[in-house]
């Protein structure tokens, strides 16, 4: 964050003559009210940039006639999407049936899984020259980099099948340096990095602002806490090793009270019960899902099997599962042992190496596609963070 790479980007579209066809600035919702204030004078320092249009909300151009005389149109990932939604089956909306001098996706992540709606709107849309800028480009899979090219219409990378073909798969046969070395040369081609020593930025000023609890507040938390501090207590007083369902029940509390911390009484709701391992067993994804969470915040994640540890999980993970639609194939067994994808997809023996093989259920290993999770909250507990 800023390297100024919005910046540049405004800079790129100032810079095409007056001739050019129309650009579209595309940029998530809560950047677009501050941005926009100071867009429209940055454009027009270059003397190129006649006009511009927001297209969002209540001033959403109807017609592409309205367009007339226009250069720039900005507008919003939300809106892209609403707008490709609505036109299955109906009438063409206009951002889909203009073709774009250049089209800026800006925090561009926010496209990187290829289920989502916004991604197929935006790999919809219609351009000579497209542009994609983030500041994490890679996040967890290598998935992540497939649908931005597959957005950017990276010849032959836009066809998620290749990229699958040529990288993923070669990595995960344990030609790890030809993949990334296949990747690297593909990245040098595409790619604009601005690493922090390039700009001169001022000191970083850090500024600490701390809040106390209200009392309703502090009660909810010395709750929780105290819940915390007595399973912590029983388990070393016992004498034994801990389990790893008490384990698990321990982590889920800790970081609940980290959550409280961020979002007040809005997670006063939320179970803080142990799970039981009756609902593990008896296939609940939801129920598994939220223990594996756990297991991913606290960094206690191994196959099992072949004793990868997340990272490797996370660079392995393969795009034909988002391909063909199929139920993830992690599996997550009712003592918390897990086995990845690879040992799934290799038939390895899908046992929890207990005697009587406890069983297991299907998960998704780092987001949480099936429900919210007590690390990662529902949209109504983000609201409570503002």
């Amino acid at each position: 964050m800023g390297l100024g790479k919005s910046c540049s980007m405004t800079a790129l579209i100032a810079n095409d003559s007056k001739d050019s066809r129309r650009a579209i600035h595309i940029m998530d919702w809560v950047l677009f009210a501050p941005y926009i204030q100071h867009y429209w004078s940055f454009l027009s320092l270059s003397g190129r940039t006649s006009s511009g249009i927001r297209h969002r909300a209540s001033k959403r151009v109807q017609d592409v006639t309205q367009l007339h005389g226009c250069n720039v149109v900005i507008t919003t990932y939300q809106t892209v999407e609403y707008e490709w939604r609505r036109s299955v089956g109906t009438m063409t909306p206009f951002l889909f049936s203009v073709q774009w001098r250049r089209i800026i996706l800006d925090e561009a992540h926010y496209v990187r899984d290829r289920s989502t709606n916004t991604s197929k709107a935006i790999c919809f849309l219609q351009a000579d020259s497209r542009s994609a800028v983030t500041g994490i480009p890679l996040q967890n899979r290598l998935g992540d980099l497939a649908i931005m090219f597959q957005c950017l219409r990276v010849f032959p990378y836009y066809d998620p099948k290749r990229f699958e073909c040529d990288i993923i798969q070669v990595w995960k046969t344990g030609l790890s340096g030809v993949a990334v070395d296949r990747l690297k040369r593909l990245l040098l081609c595409i790619l604009l990095r601005r690493a922090k020593g390039n700009v001169e930025l001022p000191l970083r000023v850090d500024t600490v602002l701390t809040l106390q609890f209200n009392n309703e507040e502090f009660a909810h938390y010395t709750a929780i806490e105290g819940r915390v501090v007595n399973a912590i207590d029983a388990a070393l007083t016992n004498g034994k090793v801990v389990s790893q369902g008490t384990y698990l029940s321990v982590l889920q509390q800790i970081n609940e009270l980290w959550l409280i911390c961020n979002l007040g009484i809005h997670r006063r709701k939320a179970s803080l019960n142990r799970l039981p391992k009756s609902q593990l067993g008896t296939g609940d994804s939801f129920a598994a899902q939220k223990a594996l969470d756990a297991l991913v915040t606290a960094g206690y994640l191994l196959c099992s099997r072949c004793s990868l540890n997340q990272d490797a999980i996370e660079v392995e993970d393969t795009l034909s599962t988002e391909l063909s639609g199929n139920a993830p194939s992690v599996q997550l067994h009712q003592c918390l042992r897990m086995i990845c994808s690879s040992c799934v997809q290799r038939h390895v023996r899908l046992s929890c190496g207990h005697q009587s093989p406890c069983p297991r259920a299907p998960v998704f290993p780092f987001f949480s596609k099936l429900s919210p999770s007590a690390s990662s909250p529902s949209n109504a507990d983000r609201v409570g963070r503002h």
